[in-house]
Parts: structure tokens; C-alpha cells; sequence
């Protein structure tokens, strides 16, 4: 057995036993979400910041996320908040896309 398939056998137990609930595309699904760090910018009036998150999100084989993938730009829901992915990291043949987001309003 192969380091990716014993990931992609693993997954549903990660998904179960550590797995947070997010809305992505209009559907409630599990994902590993942690934080991520908080995010200062520039903008009109001083510095705001964004918090995000780093998401892990399951694709395994016969996923339609492999053939439509998130990208850019494209809005979750975590924890209630909505957010907007700032980043796609997908290194085939991993049965999980990393994305990054950013909260879709400053605090």
C-alpha cells in the first residue's frame, strides 16, 4: 500500500474523529480547519486585519472536487463566519486540497 492511498484510506477517520463542519458550494461537509495566522493589511484609515483559516479539504477517488476543484476567490462558511479562499495548494496524487482563507469582513 502506497503512503497516498494509506491517506486516502485514513481520511474518513480523520474527517469523524477531527473534522469541523463547513458549507462549501451550498453543501455542509467535514474538513480539517485550523487557524491561520491573523492577517494585517493596509487599507484607507490604517491597518485592518482578517483572520482565516487553513482548511484541509478531502478529495478522494471519484470526488467531483477533482475535476472542479475550489478555487480563488470562492466563499466558505466556518463556523458561522464567511469566508473567502485566498489560497489553493494541491499536490497530486494527495487525496486532500489545502486551502487558506481570510474572514470576508475586517475586524
Amino acid at each position: 500500500m502506497s503512503l497516498w492511498s494509506e491517506m486516502e484510506a485514513d481520511g474518513p477517520e480523520f474527517l469523524a474523529e477531527f473534522g469541523r463542519p463547513v458549507t462549501f458550494r451550498g453543501a455542509s461537509t467535514l474538513m480539517l480547519v485550523s487557524r491561520a495566522p491573523i492577517e494585517q493589511m493596509l487599507a484607507d484609515g490604517g491597518f485592518t486585519y482578517r483572520v482565516g483559516y487553513s482548511v484541509r479539504v478531502y478529495i478522494p477517488a471519484g470526488s467531483p472536487l477533482l475535476t472542479n476543484p475550489p478555487v480563488y476567490g470562492e466563499s466558505m462558511v466556518i463556523f458561522g463566519r464567511k469566508q473567502v479562499i485566498t489560497q489553493v495548494n494541491y499536490r497530486p496524487p494527495a487525496p486532500w486540497f489545502d486551502v487558506t482563507t481570510a474572514d470576508d469582513t475586517t475586524v
